[in-house]
């Protein structure tokens, strides 16, 4: 499920810390405690709890006191620290509930948290895990598996036993790839290419009716494949996938009368801010802000800064597109995403279709020195806590942090309406820029 957002999120970070000014490194400003060496499961708990304490950025958006958390379980690991000194082994599964309890409810839904059972027995598996955004997103009435798998869709190709454990086996088997290619035999689709390359991002696009460049974007990750595209060893994966790019691209760009833009980004799980530069970047001439962000101005609990505009640029090239510019995200669009689809929404000209989003768009930065915020431990050492480092508001002044993006037409999922060529979230994309509404 979350495991390929989780990965991807960490793309967002290489980008996002170009987002805030140099701050000099002063002692004061380091993170008070980080220990990763410890004896018993109450220090554990204590360097998890301190580490929150500090670098956590929302936690005027809870409703629990983080004191009171510290005092309330703390007796319970005290009693674990007992049994530790008495040679006895704790089991992961009492472990993962004490850690859900704690962690489980936080509002960030980019949070993870890798925890290890130091005290497992020899049987025992010793990984707790902690996603607060799996956990809320699990009791939605609306909640569903994913479908599309496109980020996958290299993996399957390459790897047939995974393809089967899928239900990806050729390209087909993507709804987009089968609606469009549907669409062609009745002469209404053209330019259908498709391309992906593996762990990067998959790529498709095509034309419809002529007038309504459409494109599905696994992961946010163009700029890196715009890279990869310059070496002159670039891959039959990479230049494949650049075609497809590159096909939206000169169609939003050439075409004499574009009635309306597709973009599809159902199950994308972030990437780079930078990347705007050659999606939505596209279609302005002029700067869009979609709303505010703000960051954590210290090491106290609620030092926050000012909230500043979130504004987005056109890129390189680009050409104002007049009619709509339609985003279609669902329950697994996340990260950078989500804040595309608010930049849609804010567009005058925009519209989302589909399913409210998973609710983690806060930016990640894994600078602490320059933020005060966001990451803490190390991957694969004894805890690891994954944090968004800054609070987003939408263009209303809205925070959706854990709730997500709310669509302005609701489509719900089906699986009977992804197979076959049929497509209804796509065709309804399709009515609403031929009919405006």
């Amino acid at each position: 499920m979350m495991k390929k957002s989780i990965y991807t999120f960490l793309a967002l970070a290489a980008l996002s810390a170009g987002l805030v000014s140099c701050r000099k490194t002063e002692a004061e400003i380091l993170t008070p405690s980080n220990q990763l060496d410890y004896r018993l499961p109450s220090e554990q708990f204590l360097s998890i709890w301190n580490s929150m304490n500090t670098s956590y950025a929302m936690w005027d958006l809870e409703d629990v006191d983080w004191t009171s958390v510290k005092n309330e379980y703390m007796p319970e690991f005290l009693a674990l620290d007992d049994s530790v000194k008495a040679d006895y082994t704790i089991s992961t599964s009492h472990l993962q509930e004490l850690y859900n309890g704690i962690l489980g409810g936080l509002t960030d839904h980019h949070a993870y948290f890798s925890i290890k059972n130091l005290w497992a027995s020899d049987a025992d598996k010793p990984n707790v895990s902690v996603s607060p955004g799996n956990i809320e997103i699990s009791s939605r009435d609306y909640y569903h598996e994913e479908h599309i798998h496109s980020r996958h869709i290299s993996w399957a190709l390459n790897y047939p036993s995974y393809g089967d454990r899928i239900g990806i086996h050729s390209w087909d088997d993507l709804t987009m790839v089968a609606w469009l290619k549907k669409l062609q035999e009745q002469g209404r689709a053209t330019d259908v290419k498709y391309g992906s390359v593996e762990d990067v991002v998959t790529v498709v696009s095509g034309l419809v009716d002529g007038c309504i460049p459409y494109i599905h974007i696994s992961d946010f990750m163009l700029t890196q494949l715009l890279e990869l595209a310059q070496n002159d060893y670039a891959t039959q994966d990479v230049e494949d996938t650049f075609r497809a790019y590159e096909s939206f691209k000169k169609n939003v760009l050439e075409l004499d009368d574009v009635k309306g833009v597709i973009i599809d980004l159902r199950e994308n799980g972030g990437g780079y801010l930078n990347d705007e530069f050659y999606l939505l970047g596209l279609l302005i001439d002029k700067p869009v802000q979609m709303g505010w962000s703000r960051e954590k101005s210290g090491l106290g609990r609620f030092d926050y800064s000012p909230w500043m505009p979130h504004t987005f640029y056109p890129g390189p090239e680009h050409r104002a597109v007049d009619g709509p510019v339609v985003v279609v995200s669902d329950l697994y669009s996340v990260s950078m995403s989500e804040i595309t689809t608010m930049l849609v929404k804010a567009m005058p000209n925009g519209c989302f279709i589909g399913e409210r989003t998973f609710g983690g768009h806060g930016v990640i930065s894994g600078d602490f020195e320059a933020d005060y915020a966001g990451t803490f431990g190390e991957r694969g050492a004894n805890h690891y806590g994954y944090l968004s480092s800054r609070v987003v508001k939408d263009y209303n002044g809205d925070i959706l942090e854990g709730i997500g993006v709310i669509p302005d037409i609701e489509m719900s999922y089906a699986e009977g309406t992804f197979k076959g060529g049929e497509d209804t979230w796509l065709t309804r994309a399709v009515e609403y820029i031929r009919n405006g509404i």
